[in-house]
């Protein structure tokens, strides 16, 4: 499924609370596991952010372009598979998720039922909290799921400092080497070399998967309004397994 690809930045991290703090120029005193913590707990700290997502292989390309806060958020997905184009858009807001997108983006990136998508085609399905995809779905679309994504593998490093955008950056390297089963994994996050330590971009490298997402336009105010005449996803059979 498509979005495996686009969440290969998960490895699942718990993230140490520590208090927001100013990062050295050169982060020369700051230890790489501290640097991590207080970017993460930066970025929880805020009320929305803009983001934006792309993730590509030898067969594959997905963008995503988000803006998410603390219970709501808005999602716009672009996948790309072997020359054809699909859209989806995802939507948090009133506890629920709400999904709209074509048959290519339904089937191919949300993985859902063949037949089903096509009649659901370009019209807002609505998601509750109960439902077992909702997790999966709502993920990445709200800024707490976003900023716990910023996962690393351990142990982490020094990056080398460099520029973003014309902003001076420093960051924290984490890598798992490869096995007989899985190529090598890289992953470094970059924050403000001065500053409140907000996450600015993560760039990930696996074997022909490359990805990167960067953030800017913090604490915008979001407008999420909800999408009127939704289907209940439970009445779809967009869930279903194919006969």
């Amino acid at each position: 499924m498509m979005e495996e690809l686009t969440r290969t930045l998960r490895l699942l991290l718990c993230a140490v609370a520590v208090a927001v703090m100013l990062v050295p120029a050169a982060g020369a005193t700051t230890s790489p596991s501290t640097l991590f913590a207080s970017i993460l707990d930066a970025g929880e700290q805020q009320q929305s952010v803009h983001y934006i997502s792309t993730a590509s292989s030898t067969s594959s390309h997905v963008v995503q372009v988000a803006d998410v806060g603390p219970g709501q958020g808005i999602q716009r997905i672009t996948c790309t598979c072997k020359g054809q184009l699909g859209h989806v858009t995802v939507l948090v807001t009133g506890g629920n998720a709400y999904v709209l997108g074509d048959t290519f983006g339904l089937i191919n990136y949300m993985g859902f039922n063949a037949d089903a998508a096509t009649t659901y085609s370009e019209r807002w399905v609505q998601i509750p909290p109960t439902d077992r995809n909702f997790k999966a779905v709502s993920s990445d679309v709200t800024l707490p799921s976003s900023i716990i994504d910023l996962s690393l593998p351990r142990p982490l490093r020094p990056s080398p400092n460099r520029e973003v955008k014309g902003r001076a950056v420093i960051g924290v390297t984490g890598t798992l080497p490869a096995t007989a089963g899985s190529p090598a994994l890289t992953m470094t996050l970059y924050t403000r070399a001065s500053g409140t330590p907000l996450p600015v971009e993560e760039d990930v490298v696996k074997g022909d998967y490359s990805g990167s997402v960067s953030f800017s336009h913090w604490n915008e105010r979001l407008h999420i309004a909800t999408p009127p005449d939704a289907t209940p996803i439970s009445i779809t059979t967009l869930e279903s397994l194919p006969a």
